[in-house]
């Protein structure tokens, strides 16, 4: 122990020899074979490392610190409980700029490259915390964050409870956020093992906010552009989430709890203003969105009252712009299939507004529904309650209607409205019914 007091002390005093007056750097070493590198370039930088023991087999020993400020007020701290193996690598340039690793865990890897706010002022700069481990449950370990923040006023603060979990965060522009702010205590938050997220923002005024409860989830959230919201939640295992949001004003919101193996795959661009929303419960669903235009709204539930959905594939496309979709797979619906696609403007696939969950309704189990609306302010409208219907609905040129309900088994309708201006509604209740319309 005595050696290793000597090695702390000797760390601290050719540390602050080779700083300028204004700077400080702390470094406090409870274990072995630790290496803590600081350089300060500038005043009133502020640099903070602890290995700290916490008990028998805790040896906080062979961590590999390294921090490099260039700028003024400027603050990094890493504070390792009790962890072995740790390598962690900050880089501060500019001004004003915060970064913190709270590590309780082995084997983790840390990198931050953090510039920009060049004549900012303190904590004026970007902002990062982010906590590896808790007391309880325990430590996590062989976890990996690299992170970039370009700019100034971006935040990026997350949590991990798990192993060899990887954390990519590169933010390009001001006041972009991931996760929540500064002092907030949940953030990013990733509890299990093998996750992997991905984001990347650049712009301005961007949000993310994710969790990854399980194990083997992947997220890749792309914003480019300003004022981009996505937030994205998956609790499972093997769960994959893609979005791309372009432009900017895009809005994402995707959530599931309790089910495995089930693919999003979202792209926003080519407008502004588009609001996509998906809730399911239940594994090996496939939903695909596309929407390019402006003020485009969807909202898919995909879920069952105390239920789950399972084999579902849905395919959502809107081009134009103040088009609308609201449906919904409830009950324990296997099986079925959606398409929609709206090409034109103000077309709508629902009664009412955004979350009526009566736009496309289904209960019961491999039914099929497939929508295209070419034109302008078309309206449909369908509910299917049963086994093995399939409904065909195809609106083109402008302002036509059709409403579709089905009750019962072995129902199928097909809709043609190939001109513009037409009524259609069809009602089937009862076991192999067939009804076909044309309006041309």
């Amino acid at each position: 122990m005595k050696k290793v007091l000597l090695t702390a002390f000797a760390l601290v005093l050719s540390v602050s020899l080779a700083m300028a007056q204004s700077n400080n750097s702390t470094i406090d070493v409870q274990g072995d074979d630790n290496k803590n590198t600081v350089d300060q370039q500038g005043f009133s930088n502020t640099s903070d490392i602890d290995h700290v023991k916490t008990g028998a087999g805790d040896d906080a020993s062979d961590n590999i610190i390294s921090v490099t400020q260039v700028g003024d007020f400027n603050n990094a701290k890493y504070n390792g409980t009790g962890g072995d193996l740790n390598e962690a690598t900050t880089t501060q340039d500019g001004n004003g700029h915060r970064t913190e690793f709270l590590v309780r865990g082995d084997g983790n890897t840390f990198n931050a490259d953090v510039d920009g706010n060049v004549g900012g002022g303190q904590y004026s700069g970007n902002q990062s915390r982010w906590r590896v481990g808790s007391a309880f449950p325990g430590s996590a370990d062989g976890n990996q964050i690299d992170l970039v923040q370009n700019g100034q006023n971006n935040d990026a603060t997350g949590n991990i409870d798990g192993d060899y979990n990887s954390i990519d965060v590169d933010q390009i522009g001001d006041n972009n956020l991931v996760g929540y702010n500064w002092y907030s205590t949940t953030g990013f938050t990733v509890e299990g093992n093998d996750n992997e997220a991905k984001v990347l923002q650049n712009g301005d005024d961007n949000e993310t906010i994710m969790a990854q409860n399980g194990f083997s989830n992947s997220t890749d959230v792309q914003q480019m552009g300003d004022s981009n919201t996505a937030e994205v939640a998956q609790d499972g295992d093997y769960n994959s989430t893609v979005l791309d949001q372009q432009v900017g004003d895009q809005r994402f919101v995707q959530r599931m709890t309790a089910g495995d193996r089930n693919e999003v795959t979202a792209n926003q661009n080519g407008g502004t203003g588009n609001n996509a929303v998906l809730e399911f419960w239940g594994s090996d669903n496939k939903v695909t969105v596309d929407q390019a235009g402006n003020d485009n709204s969807l909202f898919f539930d995909l879920q069952g009252a105390g239920g789950t959905v399972n084999n579902n594939t849905v395919d959502l496309d809107q081009t134009g712009n103040d088009n609308l979709i609201s449906g919904s797979i409830r009950g324990a619906s296997d099986g079925n299939e959606v398409d929609v696609a709206q090409n034109g403007n103000n077309n709508t696939a629902s009664s009412s507004g955004l979350f009526a969950q009566d736009g496309v309704f289904i209960i019961g189990n491999t039914n099929d529904v497939d929508i295209t609306q070419d034109g302008d302010g078309n309206i449909t409208e369908n509910r299917i309650e049963g086994d093995l219907n399939t409904a065909l609905i195809n609106q083109d040129m402008g302002g036509n209607t059709s409403t579709y309900d089905a009750m019962g088994d072995s129902n199928a309708a097909t809709v043609n409205q190939l001109s513009a201006g037409n009524l259609s509604t069809i009602s089937q209740m009862g076991s192999g019914n067939a009804a076909s319309v044309n309006q041309n």
